[in-house]
């Protein structure tokens, strides 16, 4: 069916371009038509294979599956005058092009080797995939566009490609095609950040950076929740003074810019953000005021706000049952919102005497109330949270004395969406918060990086591990190359992983630097 082995050759592709259609690059995305035809990837480690499923395709019907080493906007009207769609991918490589068949259910899988060639290190492709003939145009479904990053199986690497920006606490918006828009964050630690309005958008396919749309306001530590519409809602965070904003804003992919929305009712940063099923955006808690560190932890709200993108204004929600933050809200799948954790306050004589919480609480959208939930086995703050089926995983973050700076605790649990309950499962191998997790393909919860110490003065680790349900256990995975807490992390379309930024002390520089990682 083709082999890989005709990529190694460095500079093959440059010159086998398709003048006659006057292609032009272009940083979004194109538009691929509206149907469920979709191709995902999995693998790329040299040496090893690579795993293309196509899924969700009409039945039995023929398809093309396309590799290119060059991101394009190919209008298909070229090729078909009746088409007014387009492919994202060049039309270089001809000899790496797939016909097959797609089954009785509209789906096929193709594994395809990956030689042991180590000029294939760092290097990538794209592949995009459509069936035909169609009633109208010989194209019929067209499929997604998926990145591949060739990289050595089992170990972190850092490549040459550098953010513009050093940055701790940005966010991600992804973009499609491999392509996500990194902004905001900053320099510095966790209450001391010197935040940006700067964007970027990383390229899987070729680990590079290039400048995005500036942001209206700087942001770091603030929410970034996807509306049901494609656009982003960036919501609250420190500004440029270091000090919890009230502004908000919302990405509008179609524009590629930022565009200000209404403003919240109370300053937050360190808040939670949930979309709820309607639509909607809920937002608990979050700190007010940094103006000093016992100030900082005294200054969780309890209030919430609910924004509609429709109108664009927030409308003020019921209180929660006690001050939050650094807490997770989780949406269940009966369409409420588990909030749990983080840091609290309680008054004694008219000062606030700050706490990290175990408690829980459950908002429902239906009587826009909170009620009380069931508690954690241990309290916590700032840690790392994941729906996998049916339960809820918390592992990590600050636990003990908030009044010390608190202690990052190994400890972990589950809460069980059936029983309502929380149990404990086998604690980290590392105490950690401020890590940087998610859940990968294949169903494991992530966790990576992160800080020892106090919130006060965290101290960075390498250290990685990752929890599978399946088995209950605790893996170690290989170090992260240098120290990162406050890091953005997340799982490439090939099933490999990125590491971008993140800081080291209370005033310590963040890194400009990013890693990658293929497991095995």
């Amino acid at each position: 069916m083709g082999s890989w082995a005709i990529l190694s050759p460095v500079g093959v592709f440059m010159n086998r371009q398709l003048s006659s259609l006057s292609l032009v690059l272009v940083l979004s995305a194109p538009l691929f038509g509206q149907n469920s035809f979709s191709l995902t990837h999995c693998g790329g480690g040299i040496g090893k294979s690579l795993t293309v499923e196509l899924k969700k395709g009409p039945r039995l019907r023929p398809y093309f599956l396309l590799t290119s080493m060059v991101r394009m906007n190919l209008p298909l009207r070229l090729i078909d005058p009746n088409e007014t769609r387009s492919l994202g991918l060049g039309l270089e490589l001809p000899f790496l092009w797939f016909k097959g068949l797609l089954g009785p259910t509209g789906s096929t899988t193709l594994i395809l080797p990956v030689p042991n060639d180590p000029n294939l290190l760092g290097r990538g492709v794209l592949q995009q995939a459509f069936t035909f003939p169609g009633k109208v145009s010989f194209f019929d479904a067209i499929s997604n566009l998926s990145a591949v990053m060739f990289e050595n199986v089992g170990a972190f690497r850092q490549p040459s490609q550098i953010m513009g920006h050093q940055r701790s606490y940005a966010e991600r918006i992804p973009l499609g095609g491999g392509q996500t828009l990194v902004a905001g964050g900053g320099n510095g630690g966790f209450l001391s950040l010197v935040a940006t309005r700067t964007t970027e958008v990383f390229d899987e396919l070729t680990r590079k950076f290039k400048p995005g749309p500036s942001m209206n306001d700087v942001r770091a530590l603030g929410t970034t929740t996807p509306l049901l519409d494609g656009r982003v809602l960036m919501a609250g965070g420190v500004d440029v003074q270091n000090d919890p904003q009230k502004a908000c804003e919302v990405y509008d992919p179609k524009k590629n810019a930022f565009v200000r929305t209404g403003a919240m009712a109370f300053k937050r940063m360190g808040q939670a953000a949930t979309r709820l099923k309607d639509g909607r955006v809920l937002v608990t808690g979050g700190l007010s005021d940094l103006n000093n560190q016992l100030k900082a932890l005294g200054s969780a709200l309890k209030e919430s706000e609910i924004y509609d993108p429709k109108t664009g204004k927030w409308t003020r929600g019921p209180n929660m049952k006690i001050p939050r933050a650094g807490h997770m809200s989780m949406l269940l799948p009966n369409g409420k919102v588990l909030i749990a954790g983080g840091i609290t306050w309680k008054s004694l004589f008219f000062i606030r005497i700050p706490s990290i919480t175990k408690t829980c609480e459950v908002y429902d959208p239906k009587t826009n109330t909170f009620s009380s939930a069931p508690s954690m086995l241990t309290e916590r703050a700032v840690f790392q949270s994941a729906l996998i089926g049916s339960k809820i995983y918390v592992a990590g973050g600050s636990s003990g004395s908030i009044t010390s700076g608190g202690a990052p605790t190994n400890k972990a649990e589950a809460y069980d969406l059936v029983s309502g309950k929380w149990t404990a499962i086998a604690s980290m191998r590392s105490a950690r918060g401020l890590a940087t997790s998610f859940v990968d393909r294949r169903g494991r919860f992530v966790n990576l990086g992160g800080a020892q110490g106090s919130l006060l003065s965290p101290k960075p680790i390498k250290l990685s591990e990752w929890f599978d349900p399946k088995t209950g256990k605790w893996t170690a995975l290989p170090n992260l190359t240098i120290d990162r807490a406050g890091s953005l992390g997340f799982e490439a379309m090939a099933c490999g992983w990125v590491v971008m930024g993140g800081g080291s002390g209370i005033s310590g520089q963040s890194t400009r630097s990013i890693e990658i990682f293929l497991p095995r």
